[in-house]
């Protein structure tokens, strides 16, 4: 019941997203934030709190931001969120690559070892 009640609710917000902003915005509304929420923690329940919180805010920056350059409201909300989930993406604690990087440049060599072959074998 409640999976058949998620997606008629997906499938209504959808419809009427479409109408508004279209297509290519509509997929990127519904799939960034999810995804922003992924990269941030690894709990399901906590991803449920993450992610309309994520689109909430960065609706609101988008569209204060809009009025104010004078653009598009859908096209600045999606570039909101797609700048806040290559934040993420880059700095996540789990799944950043600089944050991946850093792990790897923090862990000890063995004695011998040079930083080219260490790099090469990772």
């Amino acid at each position: 019941l409640l999976g058949a009640l998620l997606l008629g609710l997906l499938a209504l917000t959808t419809v009427t997203a479409l109408q508004v902003v279209g297509i290519v915005l509509v997929v990127a509304m519904l799939i960034i934030p999810g995804a922003t929420a992924y990269l941030l923690t690894d709990r399901f329940s906590r991803m449920l709190v993450i992610a309309p919180i994520v689109s909430m805010l960065c609706g609101l920056v988008g569209l204060y931001i809009s009025y104010y350059r004078d653009t598009s409201p859908g096209g600045m909300v999606v570039v909101v969120q797609g700048s806040l989930f290559t934040l993420v993406y880059l700095f996540s604690p789990s799944h950043g690559i600089v944050t991946g990087w850093i792990r790897r440049r923090r862990q000890p060599r063995p004695v011998g070892a040079s930083p080219v072959a260490a790099e090469l074998n990772q």
